[in-house]
């Protein structure tokens, strides 16, 4: 668990200081670099908000999906131990 958060946290500061440093050296190369990338950032920072918005609502489906599957395993097995109990297990068989 430490390692993968471990990782994701590099990769996730590696690609800030990679928008930071191309943000510096397009204001260093010329005005025409500079208002390119000026204008792709808040393309970028809506795809962003786009995925994340998808990610949080799969989330919260997979999790009620989680939940109801929790209750119909329980479900099973408060039913094999009836079964047990009372010694039907070859007529149920």
């Amino acid at each position: 668990m430490q390692k993968a958060i471990g990782e994701k946290i590099g990769i996730i500061i590696m690609a800030f200081g990679m928008s930071v440093a191309g943000l510096f050296f397009s204001f260093f190369k010329g005005w025409y670099f500079s208002l390119i990338l000026l204008i792709y950032f808040p393309v970028m920072l809506m795809a962003g908000i786009g995925v994340g918005t998808s990610f949080s609502v799969g989330f919260s489906e997979n999790m009620k999906a989680y939940g109801q599957s929790a209750g119909y395993a329980e479900q099973a097995l408060n039913a094999i131990k009836v079964v047990f109990a009372f010694g039907q297990e070859e007529k149920e068989a």
